[in-house]
């Protein structure tokens, strides 16, 4: 296995979820903020490894990480929108999928700063044995 086996399956649990989702270094335009009814929303995903250790005698490997949500509403909705917007993702997360498996994951701070976006980060933790 390696990363792209994780990227693969975190696209398939983003790949029902009601907004755009930007990945690194894709070509995106954030949406524009709408003047009335549903506010503008998108995420920002990346993946990141934190520990690869021997999980056993025979050179078995665990790789250890968590995907980072950046979660973003326009401006002024206040932060239901986001709010709903990261139930929604952390609920797309199955247990298992190929291999890797998702933990439990929630909101872990601020987002980075998006002109005209209020954001948060929410993070799923994942492991997965080779």
């Amino acid at each position: 296995m390696s990363v792209s086996a994780e990227r693969e399956a975190v696209g398939r649990a983003l790949a029902s979820v009601s907004v755009p989702v930007r990945w690194p270094n894709e070509v995106f335009d954030v949406p524009a903020p709408t003047s009335s009814g549903e506010p503008a929303r998108f995420v920002d995903v990346a993946l990141e490894q934190s520990a690869v250790v021997l999980s056993d005698m025979e050179g078995g490997r665990q790789t250890v990480g968590r995907v980072v949500l950046s979660v973003y509403a326009q401006v002024g909705a206040g932060d239901r929108p986001v709010l709903d917007l990261v139930d929604e993702l952390l609920a797309s997360f199955p247990l298992s999928d190929g291999g890797v498996e998702f933990l439990a994951g929630g909101i872990a701070g601020s987002a980075a700063p998006v002109a005209g976006y209020f954001g948060r980060r929410a993070e799923v933790q994942f492991t997965r044995f080779d």
